[in-house]
Order: structure tokens, then C-alpha cells, then sequence
């Protein structure tokens, strides 16, 4: 749930050290802001899926989906998605990650890949995806591989390849 007066919006010029100011507060490190960083320069980047809550003058919240590869399929990867830790536990995080695959879906992306918490995955829609044959070379627990469908049957064949600016992270 948004709070009041909260506006969502994409990614604008001058955002960025507020965003990785975001990124360093939930995370207790440089890794996800690094990410973004080279995700911003990269053929992966999608600016209108770099989305940001504003509350009053200040940035609270963060989610982004850039391409992966994933056989024919128009695919996005979900991350890091972060909330200032003062704004966190009212659900901002799963609010935002739900427009953001609204906004992923009216731009007839197919399918959503995530790496993360299952229950909040969950929360937000995302299924396992070995349950949907989706496979990665990346070694993790499987209940934290996720998908979801931003357009209805569309799985991915093949393993998800993840760009390399994923490997410095």
C-alpha cells in the first residue's frame, strides 16, 4: 500500500545518488547500487522500469526490472527492489513491485524473473519457475528462482542467461 501523498514515477535525471542512497540503506553495502550503476549504461536497461516512490521531496523506495535473456521471451529480471529502512514493514515494497510489472506488462514485456525472498515474491504474484521447466546456470535454492507472467502462457524454453553486468555483483 502506497502512503498518502506518494507518487510513483520512472527513474528521472538527478535521481540517482538518491537512489543508491536507497540501495546502501537497505542493503548495508555498495553491491546493489553498483549494480544499478552498470545496468544504467547497459543494453539492458529499460528507463521506464527504473521506478521510484516520492514522498513529499524525498525518495523512499526503489524497484527495477532490466532485460535477461530467457529462450524467446521477452524477459525482465525484478531487482534489487529496496525502501528506506524508516519507510519499510507497510507493504511500499510489494506496492511498488506490483506497478512496476503493470507498467512491464502495458510494455508488452512477457515474463518477470526474480531471485529473492519466496514469501515476498509470492506476495507479489511470482510462482517457482522450476515449476514452469525455467532453468538458470546460477546456483541457488530453487523456492527462490521465481516468475511470473506478464502475459498469459508465455514461458520462457531454455535457461535464463543473466547479463553480465549481474556477474560483478
Amino acid at each position: 500500500m502506497l502512503p498518502p501523498m506518494a507518487i510513483v514515477r520512472p527513474e528521472q535525471p538527478g535521481d540517482d545518488d538518491a537512489i543508491a542512497a536507497i540501495l546502501r540503506a537497505a542493503f548495508n553495502d555498495d553491491s546493489e547500487a553498483d549494480l544499478v550503476e552498470r545496468l544504467r549504461g547497459s543494453e539492458s536497461w529499460v528507463p521506464e522500469l527504473s521506478i521510484v516512490v516520492q514522498q513529499e521531496d524525498q525518495l523512499v523506495a526503489y524497484a527495477l526490472l532490466s532485460r535477461v535473456t530467457a529462450g524467446e521471451a521477452n524477459a525482465l529480471a525484478l531487482g534489487p527492489v529496496a525502501v528506506l529502512p524508516d519507510h519499510q514493514g507497510g507493504r511500499l515494497g510489494g506496492a511498488l513491485v506490483r506497478m512496476a510489472l503493470d507498467r512491464a506488462r502495458s510494455l508488452h514485456f512477457d515474463c518477470a524473473i526474480a531471485i529473492g525472498p519466496p514469501r515476498f515474491l509470492e506476495s507479489c504474484g511470482f510462482e517457482p519457475a522450476t515449476a514452469h521447466g525455467v532453468t538458470t546456470q546460477v546456483r541457488l535454492p530453487q523456492d527462490a528462482f521465481r516468475i511470473f507472467q506478464l502475459q498469459p502462457g508465455v514461458i520462457p524454453e531454455g535457461p535464463v542467461l543473466w547479463p553480465d553486468e549481474w556477474s560483478d555483483s
